[in-house]
């Protein structure tokens, strides 16, 4: 194998490495978006059932009206709401487009990769490996201070796949269970 071919397929595994942990991050978003929808959920579900609770104790003073009330309110609110929160939270999970839009600039980024001449070939090279260090943050700061200055040279400013590395970068402190 040359160096060419050993190059472009170190720099492809970089690019499948970003754009996957950019759709990681997505993902992340979205269960963190379903998490609040459904803890909304229990909370009015909560409030709905303290209501019932009420009128069960006000019973003897108010009669069995209140309580049928209650009930019926419980019901048609639980059913609303949950009817709303399974829409909301479909629409969420249907964002298949946010994952191909990432998928899509990944290969954009990879067809549209600038011609590299040696400077930008040992930038790139220095940004891979710092990539491949075990995250801290350190570690961070000096793949920030890569970054910007290969966002600097004219061959690699208006290559997006940077611009997406430059975000994670950013985004690294997030924590994401998997």
């Amino acid at each position: 194998m040359d160096l060419q071919t050993a190059f472009e397929d170190d720099l492809r595994r970089w690019l499948d490495e970003i754009y996957g942990r950019v759709e990681l991050l997505a993902r992340h978003d979205e269960r963190l978006a379903v998490e609040g929808v459904l803890e909304r959920e229990n909370r009015l579900l909560s409030v709905l059932i303290a209501i019932l609770a009420g009128s069960i104790l006000l019973l003897p003073l108010a009669g069995g009206s209140l309580m049928i009330g209650a009930l019926v309110l419980l019901y048609v609110g639980a059913l609303g709401s949950s009817a709303v929160t399974l829409l909301k939270i479909r629409r969420l999970e249907q964002s298949s487009a946010r994952y191909r839009a990432i998928r899509e600039r990944h290969e954009a980024a990879w067809q549209g990769r600038p011609s590299l001449g040696p400077d930008e070939r040992a930038q790139l090279i220095r940004l891979i490996n710092l990539s491949k260090l075990r995250a801290s943050d350190a570690v961070r700061a000096a793949l920030a201070v890569e970054l910007s200055e290969a966002r600097r040279r004219p061959a690699l400013a208006v290559w997006p796949a940077l611009a997406d590395a430059e975000v994670l970068v950013r985004e690294a402190p997030r924590p994401l269970e998997d």
